[in-house]
């Protein structure tokens, strides 16, 4: 996301001949943010910075593949996400989202089904870079279902 917005903004660490690798660790984004990117950001914790691999439902070949679904198991396995998203963000548009997205949602349903992830995904046209009233409404509604579920003992809501 960050390496298209500075594409967009025609900065000078930006080239085009080698995408992000020029901007990652510049001026723009300097080495200290690339390193929080690594350690907080889910899409690099798993896959580092450059790239996520296609949907697939088959697992990550190799160590590589082992790597990813420990890191999953450790962080989401039993997790409920709600992923909310302005259909008109400029700032952080969700069609920068929809590699990693996807990829998550494949393999949540697949290889890695034992591990009781839920995700919602929401895409809320019309809405910018904001927290809307419908992503409130959404999350209010989110945070009761699952209080609920726990309260009860029982199985995640699948949304």
């Amino acid at each position: 996301m960050i390496s298209e917005r500075a594409k967009k903004s025609k900065l000078s660490t930006w080239r085009d001949e080698d995408g992000a690798a020029s901007f990652l660790g510049s001026k723009d984004f300097p080495p200290a943010l690339v390193e929080m990117c690594r350690k907080y950001d889910p899409k690099c914790m798993l896959f580092d910075i450059p790239r996520v691999p296609e949907p697939s439902s088959a697992p990550l070949p190799g160590s590589a593949g082992e790597a990813v679904r420990q890191k999953i198991e450790k962080s989401l396995a039993g997790k409920r996400l709600l992923l909310c998203s302005g259909g008109d963000d400029k700032l952080v548009p969700y069609q920068c989202s929809v590699p990693f997205v996807s990829w998550l949602k494949e393999v949540v349903g697949s290889w890695l089904k034992h591990c009781d992830i839920s995700i919602e995904d929401k895409v809320y046209p019309g809405i910018g870079h904001t927290f809307s009233l419908g992503m409130i409404e959404d999350s209010v509604r989110f945070i009761l279902e699952n209080v609920e579920a726990d309260s009860r003992g029982g199985p995640s809501p699948k949304i």
